[in-house]
């Protein structure tokens, strides 16, 4: 028998003036459970902790995303900004052709029609001109909104990489505490006896990872169910190992829980 801090430090209140020790097997499974739980809850938090880093790396992509769309579209506005830059000019040269030309004209309908057309290309030269001044403000907001998502960029990527660094170490934790868990684990299940193991085992499978529970009030808290009186005595007694008999799981009583 353990003493101290081992497995039988589990202690039944049968009556209020004795203590009884749990039994050795029933000692090694309660702390057997416990550490199967603790391994369960680890795995789960392993589990978890590539999906945060996922969920990270999507925040950065996204911004990286708006950024990339921020410069598409500035640099959009700015050809069709040499487009009409373009224009101006070839339609500045056209004005300056129709001017040069107007000394040639002999008749007045010719004259005059030449005028509406150098009239027409003044009117072109004057909208194209506004179309340069509108795309003008709209690259130098286009310019203030990529330089806030180059500074977003720039911010969600370095808390990613400060957080996936964080959650690196985390998982290195986790991986830490499982091995430790595991040796821990082997070490109890080599000192049970292989009947009452193989018992354990099948049950925590059943039950979907829970094999031992504490019984508390006269009641099994793995499914919730009344014990009999004698059975919950018996179970107070920590002699024997004893199994719920609605759920099956393996009970035991702790006073201090």
């Amino acid at each position: 028998m353990h003493s101290g801090g081992g497995p039988s430090a589990f202690f039944l209140g049968g009556r209020t003036d004795t203590t009884t020790p749990l039994s050795e097997g029933l000692a090694l499974l309660v702390s057997l459970q416990e550490i199967d739980r603790e391994v369960l809850a680890l795995r789960v938090l392993k589990d978890e902790l590539p999906g945060k880093v996922a969920a990270l790396r999507d925040r950065l992509d996204q911004a990286e995303a708006e950024q990339a769309a921020a410069r598409g579209a500035l640099d959009q506005m700015n050809r069709d900004r040499r487009d009409r830059e373009a224009k101006l000019e070839d339609t500045k040269a056209h004005i300056a052709r129709l001017k040069n030309r107007s000394g040639d004209i002999k008749t007045n309908t010719a004259y005059f029609a030449h005028l509406k057309e150098i009239d027409a290309a003044e009117k072109l030269r004057s909208a194209v001109e506004d179309e340069i001044l509108g795309l003008m403000e709209k690259v130098e907001a286009a310019e203030g909104d990529l330089s806030a998502f180059d500074a977003k960029v720039s911010e969600e990527s370095a808390s990613f990489e400060g957080r996936r660094q964080e959650l690196e170490r985390e998982y290195a934790h986790v991986d830490a505490g499982i091995d430790e868990k595991t040796k821990a684990r082997e070490n109890l299940a080599a000192a049970l006896d292989p009947g009452l193991l193989s018992r354990y085992e099948n049950i925590r499978v059943q039950m979907r990872g829970t094999a031992v529970v504490p019984a508390r009030n006269a009641t099994c808290t793995g499914c919730r169910m009344r014990l009999p009186p004698q059975l919950f005595n018996q179970v107070r007694e920590g002699r024997a190992i004893i199994d719920c008999p609605h759920c099956h799981r393996i009970l035991y009583w702790n006073p201090s829980v």
